[in-house]
C-alpha cells in the first residue's frame, strides 16, 4: 500500500510539474491580497469602488446591480462563442441579482431611505413601487402590463432566482427549471435588456429629481 501510495504521489508530482497552471492550495495561500502601494498597475488588480461622492449608499448599491448586469453579458458572449451552456444558471442567477438591486435601488430611491428587504420577488418588489409612484409605470397605469408581465414570468420560471442558484429544492419538493427544456439565449438578453434600459431611464429621472444630475 505505501508503495502504491508512493507511487501515485510521484505521478501527481510529475504532472504538476508539466501542467503549467494547475496547483492544489497550499500553506500561506490567500483570496483576498492587493497591490503593495495600493495602486492597480497590474490589468488583474482590480480596485474596490467606495470612494465616489455623494451617498455612498446609493451609489455603491447602482454600482452592484449593473455589475451583474456587466457579468450577463459576459456570460452571453461566452456562450455564443460556443463554450459552455452550462454558464446558463450563472445567467439566469446574475440576471436575476440585478433586476432584483435595480428595483431596489429605485424603492430606495423613492423611500430615500434604506431598509433590509427579505424580499426576492421581483413583482413583489415592482409591485410596491408602483403604489408609491404610478408615475412610474410604462404608460397610463393599467394600459401596458409589459414589465410586470416580464418580472411574472422570470419569478415563475426561476423560482423568484433560486432555479439560477440551486438545482432543486428538497424543502418545497421540486426541481428547477423542470419545465423549461430549451432557452433562447438571445432572446433572453434582448427582453432583459429591453427591462435594464426601463429600469435606467427611471433610475435617471429619480435620480434628477434628488439633484444628482
Amino acid at each position: 500500500m505505501d508503495e502504491q501510495r508512493d507511487s501515485l504521489d510521484k505521478e501527481v508530482d510529475d504532472w504538476l510539474a508539466v501542467t503549467e497552471h494547475y496547483r492544489l492550495p497550499q500553506n500561506g495561500d490567500r483570496f483576498f491580497v492587493s497591490s503593495p502601494s495600493g495602486v492597480p498597475i497590474d490589468r488583474w488588480l482590480t480596485r474596490m469602488i467606495f470612494d465616489k461622492p455623494g451617498d455612498p449608499n446609493f451609489l455603491l448599491y447602482k454600482d452592484y446591480a449593473f455589475a451583474y448586469e456587466a457579468a450577463v453579458r459576459a456570460l452571453c458572449s461566452e456562450v455564443e462563442k460556443g463554450k459552455e451552456e452550462r454558464l446558463i444558471f450563472p445567467i439566469l442567477m446574475c440576471l436575476h441579482q440585478h433586476f432584483e438591486l435595480a428595483l431596489k435601488l429605485i424603492l430606495h430611491w423613492i423611500r430615500a431611505e434604506f431598509k433590509e428587504d427579505k424580499d426576492h420577488g421581483l413583482l413583489e418588489i415592482w409591485t410596491a413601487i408602483l403604489k408609491e409612484r404610478h408615475d412610474l409605470a410604462w404608460g397610463p397605469p393599467g394600459t401596458d402590463t409589459s414589465v410586470s408581465d416580464l418580472l411574472a414570468e422570470f419569478d415563475r420560471v426561476t423560482a423568484t432566482g433560486f432555479g439560477g442558484r440551486y438545482p432543486f429544492s428538497v424543502k418545497r419538493g421540486l426541481n428547477y427549471l423542470e419545465d423549461i427544456q430549451t432557452i433562447d439565449l438571445r432572446n433572453l438578453q434582448c427582453r432583459a435588456e429591453n427591462l435594464t434600459n426601463y429600469f435606467v431611464h427611471i433610475l435617471l429621472l429619480l435620480e434628477r429629481e434628488n439633484g444628482l444630475l
